[in-house]
């Protein structure tokens, strides 16, 4: 298979690398069998998968070989009773719909093309990370504490955040008395 996209096929390569994806060298064995994939990657720590990277294929022949070599990656690790789910991400474009659908069969398919970011379209084989968009110094508790600053019961709930800092007994004594003081304030 020649390569449609060496861009993309790279920038892929990159994003599982930082993202703790460990490359396979391309001439790997599922018990006892044989394979040639130029990019193969095992799922970061944690977690049981297998991703391949494959070419768009270009025509009939191209997607049945392409469909064989997956059905045959996909057989040995059964054969194996690997727990390692497989993930076959296919650079350049979606393949004929046939092919996607049998290639769903056996794996989890992703497409990679130009429409999105590469790290946007690889998104659902990615391990979970903090929100780029929470401040580094900005600890849960501070963030809770600014988001409930100016609601109609601050006064209650910033008492709340606060005694998160002292442990799970003063959370409760607070909320006590966040109760007790608007039965108080209902009954005057």
């Amino acid at each position: 298979m020649e390569t449609i996209d060496h861009e993309l096929r790279e920038r892929a390569n990159q994003v599982l690398a930082e993202n703790g994806f460990v490359q396979l060298p391309s001439q790997f064995q599922v018990g006892g069998i044989q394979f040639d994939v130029p990019d193969v990657f095992l799922g970061p720590p944690g977690t049981l998968s297998l991703t391949i990277l494959l070419d768009r294929p270009s025509g009939r022949e191209e997607s049945g070989r392409v469909y064989w070599l997956a059905q045959r990656l996909a057989r040995a690790l059964d054969a194996q009773d690997s727990r390692r789910s497989m993930n076959v991400v296919i650079v350049g474009g979606p393949p004929e719909d046939k092919l996607l659908a049998d290639m769903q069969t056996i794996a989890r398919v992703l497409v990679l093309d130009r429409t999105l970011e590469v790290k946007r379209l690889l998104g659902p084989l990615l391990p979970f990370g903090p929100l780029a968009t929470m401040g580094v110094s900005m600890s849960g508790l501070e963030g809770l504490d600014n988001f409930v600053r100016g609601s109609k019961e601050s006064s209650g709930l910033q008492s709340l955040v606060r005694a998160a800092s002292e442990g799970e007994k003063a959370v409760e004594m607070a909320y006590l008395r966040w109760i007790d003081s608007s039965i108080e304030r209902s009954e005057s």
